[in-house]
């Protein structure tokens, strides 16, 4: 399709043109690769450079004598989803454990000192992910739902390790196999459906949680609010992370639709 092309010029959209006259134009702009340029069957406007009509350089007219050492335009470069920076890792990982130390002192002065673990293991769980170059809304969703699994892991191995009778062991070992599952898909793809499975688990757990809310009381109320602050937590995570992975794919559709053109 050579016909019927637009450019965007200021906060103006001139076309429809022909390509050659798409080109011209692009000519006289400032920056003719970054140019915002659209046609039907595109999806939304797209720069010039990640069109390969117009991937090519576009230098001005020859002039009518040679022009020493001419020096073309750069060639496009793929566009491709950002990526967070290391700097910008580290930075985050200072924050994760300057929170946590500050939250697990002020749990322990307040609620007891066995509270600072599920911060701790949470915490560990976030570093850890985030070492694996996970995108952010993952490695807050995973590091919360694992690091939270981990917290009752401890506390069932202290039940069992004092020879007290545990009624709960069963359902555990179900919920421990469920977030093993979700954290090896996690770890393979960080897709929309993954997510949606997080938030379903967390949603049946928060229920369950609200359920079992005045038996978990009479042993520990303050372990019972615990357990529910962590899954409302979770829940929040899990919904932000299914919003930010619909739009990683929607970008990446968008890319991929621009290259085939």
């Amino acid at each position: 399709m050579s016909e019927g092309w637009y450019y965007a010029e200021g906060d103006q959209s001139v076309g429809p043109v022909s390509l050659d006259d798409l080109k011209r134009a692009l000519r006289r702009q400032a920056a003719p690769s970054q140019t915002f340029v659209w046609r039907e069957g595109f999806q939304d406007w797209v720069e010039a450079r990640s069109v390969p009509d117009l991937a090519a350089p576009l230098p001005p007219p020859l002039p009518k004598r040679p022009a020493p050492q001419l020096q073309p335009e750069p060639q496009p470069v793929p566009v491709e989803a950002p990526q967070q920076s290391a700097s910008d890792r580290s930075w985050v990982g200072k924050l994760v454990w300057l929170v946590s130390v500050v939250a697990s002192v002020t749990l322990s002065k307040y609620l007891g000192g066995v509270y600072w673990m599920p911060v701790l293991l949470i915490a560990i769980s976030i570093w850890i992910f985030s070492r694996l170059k996970l995108r952010d809304y993952s490695v807050w969703m995973l590091g919360v739902l694992v690091g939270h699994t981990l917290w009752v892991l401890v506390g069932h191995a202290t039940i069992i390790g004092m020879g007290k009778p545990d009624p709960e062991l069963t359902n555990f070992i179900i919920d421990l196999v469920v977030v093993s599952a979700l954290t090896v898909w996690g770890l393979k793809t960080q897709s929309f459906w993954m997510c949606l499975c997080v938030l379903l688990y967390q949603l049946v757990a928060m229920a369950m949680s609200i359920i079992l809310f005045d038996e978990v009381s009479k042993v520990s109320p303050t372990a019972a609010i615990v357990h529910a602050v962590l899954r409302a937590i979770g829940i929040g995570l899990a919904i932000y992370a299914m919003v930010k992975a619909r739009q990683f794919n929607r970008g990446s559709e968008a890319t991929t639709a621009v290259a085939s053109q």
